[in-house]
Order: C-alpha cells, then sequence, then structure tokens
C-alpha cells in the first residue's frame, strides 16, 4: 500500500475514534528521505494522499506543511527506525 494512502487512513481512524476532531492533530509517514506530513489546517475528513506535502529528513519543512512538522523531523532524525507520528488531541 501508498504509505500516503497509510497516513491518510490512520488520520481519519484518529478522528472516527475521537482522538481528534475534525482540523486537530496532525501526522507524517517516512518513506526513504522523504516524509510525508499533513498540510496546515488539513480536515481528516477530506483529506487526501495528493495533499499530503513532502519534506526532506534532513531539511527544513516544505511550505504548507503542519506547524509541527518540525517536531516529526526531529523524530525521525533522532530514531532512524521511526517510520510515523501521529499526534492526537484525545479526550483524556
Amino acid at each position: 500500500m501508498d504509505p500516503r494512502a497509510q497516513l491518510v487512513q490512520y488520520y481519519r481512524w484518529l478522528r472516527q475514534y475521537g482522538l481528534n476532531d475534525s482540523h486537530s492533530g496532525n501526522a507524517s509517514i517516512r518513506d526513504g528521505d522523504t516524509v510525508w506530513v499533513t498540510p496546515t489546517g488539513c480536515c481528516a475528513d477530506t483529506l487526501t494522499a495528493e495533499a499530503l506535502i513532502a519534506c526532506r529528513v534532513d531539511d527544513a519543512p516544505a511550505r504548507g506543511a503542519s506547524l509541527d512538522a518540525p517536531l516529526h523531523l526531529a523524530v525521525y532524525r533522532k530514531n532512524a527506525e521511526a517510520r510515523a507520528v501521529l499526534h492526537s488531541h484525545g479526550a483524556h
């Protein structure tokens, strides 16, 4: 499965299971040296794989990436084993 499609599915599940509202949280997935990040202000209900923002692990976040993209990139830099970061805003 395309890693971008996987990321969109998991981001939607965060909303479906009450861990995010439609516009909260953010997510990323690593594919080699590319990190696909949810765009700033995206809606879980309408997000598509094509809307994800490509960032390079060792560069600054690309324009339009989530405001938390620097944190996501730092996780990947510190832990080469990390493949995804899901940031949610659960009720508890």
